[in-house]
């Protein structure tokens, strides 16, 4: 498989190889997609999570289980004025 690397990523490659972190190119690219496959199953973890959460949520609504906005945002109110007091 080949493939083109944009002239900045050879920099960064050439630039990890001079400091001595890597042997050869190919470790650079290996180690990079490493991270990227870690990057992708945190992200799934993340949005399997929030489907999660929010199928809850619906079943929340469904039951009749809701709170009012108004009644959200003066909590936060109070909240919020509660924390600028602390931090005084």
């Amino acid at each position: 498989m080949e493939i083109s690397i944009s002239p900045e990523f050879q920099q960064f490659i050439e630039g990890q190889l001079a400091l001595g972190a890597y042997a050869t190119p190919s470790e650079v690219v290996g180690d990079a997609l490493r991270l990227l496959q870690l990057h992708d199953r945190e992200r799934e973890m993340l949005v399997s999570d929030l489907r999660q959460k929010v199928a809850v949520g619906l079943e929340q609504i469904d039951r009749g289980e809701t709170v009012a906005a108004h009644d959200v945002f003066e909590e936060l109110r109070r909240r919020n004025a509660q924390h600028q007091a602390q931090s005084r």
